[in-house]
């Protein structure tokens, strides 16, 4: 299965940073790889999995809209305080969209109860969410080129 987004209709900028649009587009592609994952598993009625993969496209989603509003992208594996980070840095919605998926993604790798099919929509509806906002102001930055 081809990404909705990516070679086709994704273009690396050669007139912009290369390691900035290097990462925008590589954490794009990866976002919507596990969101196009997770949508064939929750179709599969695979909800934990599905949730895991969601939560996977809101966090590289998440990464591309940090660096484009600060520059920088966070290290490390504490993505609360990704969450936290874009709260600061303005993105309110997408700091809840993730913190969503992420306390979700718990549930499906960790917890004793399994995830439900509402909650299974629900991350792919917040992971698909802060994807297009990243997506949106990559394009709108010139990092790529829809």
């Amino acid at each position: 299965m081809r990404h909705r987004y990516w070679p086709d209709n994704l273009t690396y900028r050669r007139d912009v940073p290369s390691s900035i649009a290097t990462i925008v587009t590589l954490k794009l592609a990866k976002s919507d790889e596990f969101r196009v994952g997770a949508e064939v598993l929750e179709s599969a009625d695979m909800h934990d999995a599905a949730v895991s993969l969601a939560a996977s496209a809101a966090i590289n989603a998440g990464d591309v809209i940090q660096l484009i509003a600060t520059g920088e992208i966070r290290q490390g594996q504490d993505h609360a305080q990704a969450a936290s980070s874009l709260r600061k840095a303005g993105h309110v919605r997408a700091a809840s969209n993730l913190s969503y998926c992420l306390s979700v993604k718990s549930k499906a790798q960790y917890a004793s109860k399994r995830c439900t099919a509402s909650e299974s929509k629900k991350a792919l509806l917040r992971a698909q969410r802060i994807f297009d906002q990243a997506r949106e102001m990559a394009i709108e930055k010139g990092y790529v080129r829809e």
